[in-house]
């Protein structure tokens, strides 16, 4: 179920549903809203995004408090560089898999899960930089990612990120030591 129409415009069903849990947009509880508006269909989560990110104009990542939930991103979130916050632990499964505006993005010290298809198919997205040691990433979390040069990342992360990202495994980007 999406909650915006073909023009971007909200549709009742996400009205409805923002009026029955106002309570956790005013906390500012992102997190427990994603995850209650994902249970309601497939790319919710992108339409909340670009509802609560103004259009673009706020980097709403910084509400979320151990991770990025399923679906997250849009595909026109209007954000080209963006940095997690540093309490985020987890990049959950496909939560930026399709957004394509995204072109720099950084992962602070304490990330240490990407999870399936979280980073797949970011057509645009051309340095990634993972600043902590991964405890568990698989072969599709960063796959499908066509104009990825360069990934940064601590020195324990090489074996484990050249035998799970495709294009370090094609030699297609290459990998850096931060």
């Amino acid at each position: 179920m999406k909650y915006l129409d073909s023009n971007r415009k909200i549709k009742p069903s996400l009205i409805k549903f923002l009026k029955e849990n106002q309570d956790l947009v005013k906390e500012g509880n992102f997190e427990e809203l994603y995850d209650k508006l994902n249970k309601s269909g497939w790319q919710s989560g992108r339409d909340l995004t670009y509802l609560l990110s103004n259009k673009g104009k706020r980097n709403i990542f910084e509400y979320f408090k151990s991770k990025i939930p399923f679906a997250t991103c849009s595909y026109d979130i209007g954000l080209y560089e963006v940095t997690i916050p540093d309490n985020i632990e987890i990049i959950e499964d496909s939560a930026f898999n399709g957004c394509s505006q995204i072109k720099e993005l950084v992962l602070p010290i304490s990330v240490h899960t990407i999870e399936s298809w979280a980073l797949a198919d970011m057509d645009n997205l051309e340095e990634l930089t993972i600043k902590g040691e991964l405890m568990a990433i698989n072969d599709l979390s960063i796959y499908n990612v066509p104009k990825l040069e360069t990934i940064y990342s601590v020195a324990e992360n090489r074996d484990l990120l050249y035998d799970s990202v495709d294009c370090l495994k094609k030699g297609f980007c290459r990998f850096l030591v931060i």
